[in-house]
């Protein structure tokens, strides 16, 4: 799904406020090798920790959400029953302190997020997520986008990772869970355990750009990745 106009002209307006600490979508740079997200969980029960258009949190004992492969709590992510083009969480992580690591190349960003899209006979809720790295004026420099393209009537979390060097120039990071209603009165994906983390390149080995997504459907005991193509924006 497009982001709506009016969200994109939210994200023009708060481009030059992203070095603040704020709860409304922006968060300041924390020390290499730490959890740099806030709330990508959905753990506070709320959208806490993100600038939020339409997404909501539900409680995990929903249909097909719990029990998961992978530990996902009490709370996700979800489309609500607002108008279909304007969900969206937004998140920006100020790394300008790390700008002399970065522009040596030296900065390695590991990304990861848990989507699930839904498909019926009538149609598919589709669950996306963008991950930018902006220089200092907000211009985007390289933007990675992951989309669950489901299976009808198999409802399960897929797993996508990414991990690369952070593009020299990078002053922020932006991620933007995306939800796309084309069928029903709400939108049903989902999205959970996101999570952004950067370490010195000395500390582990240099990786080749390269974004993958793990299969780990409820009630598939099989396990798989695929190499996905990046997408610019």
């Amino acid at each position: 799904m497009k982001i709506p106009t009016k969200f994109s002209k939210l994200l023009t307006v708060i481009g030059g406020l992203i070095v603040l600490a704020t709860p409304s979508g922006n968060a300041h740079a924390f020390p290499l090798g730490v959890e740099l997200v806030q709330n990508g969980n959905a753990e506070t029960g709320d959208t806490t920790g993100w600038l939020n258009t339409g997404i909501n949190t539900v409680s995990t004992s929903a249909r097909f959400l719990s029990p998961s492969p992978v530990d996902i709590g009490l709370f996700s992510f979800t489309g609500g029953t607002g108008p279909a083009d304007s969900q969206a969480l937004l998140q920006s992580i100020d790394v300008s302190s790390l700008a002399l690591q970065i522009d040596e190349g030296d900065i390695v960003s590991s990304f990861s997020v848990l989507l699930q899209s839904r498909s019926i006979s009538s149609g598919s809720d589709i669950g996306k997520a963008t991950l930018s790295f902006l220089d200092g004026s907000n211009n985007v420099l390289l933007s990675e986008v992951f989309i669950d393209n489901p299976v009808q009537d198999v409802f399960d979390w897929n797993q996508f990772f990414d991990e690369r060097i952070v593009p020299t120039n990078t002053r922020s990071i932006e991620i933007i869970l995306d939800s796309s209603r084309n069928v029903g009165s709400s939108s049903d994906s989902y999205f959970d355990e996101v999570s952004l983390i950067l370490n010195s390149s000395d500390n582990q080995s240099v990786p080749e750009p390269t974004s993958t997504l793990s299969l780990i459907g409820l009630g598939v005991l099989g396990f798989g990745s695929r190499l996905l193509k990046p997408t610019s924006r």
